[in-house]
C-alpha cells in the first residue's frame, strides 16, 4: 500500500499478507484485477499456493503499467480459481502513473566519431532529475547504441546497460537513490 504513484514501465509488487487462522492447511489463488480510469482491465496477475494452519507469508504481484491514467487495484483471494469463494475481504488501492519527463535524446548523426569533443553525443548532455524517477533514452539515430553507465575512460559499473537498440527504439532506467551516474555508448 506504500506506493501509490509510479511512472510508465516502472516495476512494482503489489504486496499483501495472507494469514491461515484455521487449524487446518488453506489453498488459495490470490488475484489482482488491475483496471484502467476506463474501467476496463488491463492485467491479471495471479499467485496460488496453500498456507498450512496457522502460517502467515507475504506475497507479491509484480506489474510494469504501459500507459499513463489513473488505475484501481482489488486483490482477491479466493480458494481457487475454479472455486471462486471467497476466503477475504476484497482489498483495494488506487496508482496513478506518470508519463516519463526525463527524457535524453540520441540525436541523429552519433555515430559519426566527434560527438564527444561537442558535447552533443546525448540531448541534453547533463539531466538533473528527483529521487524515484525514471530517465528515457530515446535513440533518435539511424545507427544503434548503447546506454551503458559508467565512463569510456574507466568502463562499465554496472548500474545500468540498455544492450545495443536499434533507431526508433528506447531504453528507460529508474532512479531510486541519489546520485550521479555517467553513462556512454559503447558503440
Amino acid at each position: 500500500n506504500a506506493v501509490k504513484t509510479l511512472e510508465v514501465t516502472q516495476k512494482v509488487n503489489i504486496s499483501t499478507v495472507l494469514a491461515n487462522l484455521q487449524q487446518k492447511s488453506q489453498p488459495f489463488v490470490l488475484l489482482a484485477d488491475i483496471k484502467d480510469e476506463s474501467g476496463i482491465t488491463v492485467q491479471n496477475p495471479s499467485v496460488t499456493g496453500s498456507l498450512a494452519n496457522n502460517e502467515q507469508i507475504v506475497l507479491e504481484l509484480p506489474w510494469a503499467p504501459q500507459h499513463p491514467g489513473n488505475y484501481s487495484v482489488n486483490l482477491f483471494v479466493w480458494g481457487s480459481i475454479d472455486n471462486p469463494t471467497a476466503l477475504s475481504i476484497v482489498m483495494s488501492l488506487k496508482i496513478k502513473v506518470n508519463e516519463i519527463v526525463n527524457k535524453i535524446s540520441i540525436p541523429l548523426g552519433t555515430h559519426v566519431p566527434g560527438c564527444e569533443e561537442q558535447g552533443r553525443c546525448f540531448l541534453p548532455p547533463l539531466l538533473k532529475i528527483k529521487e524515484d524517477q525514471s530517465v528515457i533514452w530515446i535513440n533518435d539515430d539511424t545507427a544503434a547504441h548503447t546506454i551503458t553507465s559508467g565512463t569510456p575512460q574507466v568502463g562499465p559499473d554496472g548500474h545500468f546497460d540498455s544492450s545495443l537498440f536499434i533507431s526508433g527504439n528506447s531504453f528507460t532506467s529508474f532512479f531510486k537513490n541519489k546520485g550521479i551516474y555517467p553513462y556512454f555508448c559503447m558503440v
